[in-house]
């Protein structure tokens, strides 16, 4: 009897240590994935403000707001936010919604800066169909 009541002290020992070494196990993964989450964001930005840089956006901002210029001036605020509903929400069917959303923000800005189209369009209201397609194309990938 009395080496059964030892052995049982001793399994109850050993499942403490599991459940104490699974505790820290689960705080140390969890730190992993929060570290690789914000090397994730910084490497994006990072890569964003690189190709911001090398004034790809600037082109891309720049010939969405020649087409834009292209149409009536009666529809130009309609073909904007129709257009950056309908890629953002195509383009975020394919890529991830994060880092084409963090790419159109610029563009969003480009569009709100120019001298003759900030006069027709409202910035805010761009940044929505962003959000919207970005969010309907995110729900594309189910």
């Amino acid at each position: 009897m009395k080496v059964i009541i030892v052995r049982m002290k001793r399994i109850d020992n050993v499942k403490k240590k599991c459940e104490t070494f699974r505790e820290i196990m689960s705080v140390s993964m969890e730190g992993t994935r929060r570290i690789k989450t914000l090397v994730f964001f910084a490497g994006l930005f990072i890569m964003i403000e690189g190709v911001n840089e090398m004034g790809v956006i600037r082109a891309i901002g720049d010939s969405v707001a020649a087409l834009i210029m292209k149409t009536s001036p009666r529809f130009q605020s309609l073909l904007a936010h129709m257009l950056i509903l309908w890629v953002s929400g195509l383009a975020s069917s394919v890529l991830d919604n994060i880092a084409f959303t963090a790419t159109m923000i610029p563009i969003i800005r480009i569009l709100g800066e120019h001298p003759e189209l900030s006069q027709r369009m409202d910035i805010y209201t761009l940044a929505w169909a962003l959000a919207f397609g970005a969010c309907f194309g995110g729900n594309g990938t189910l």
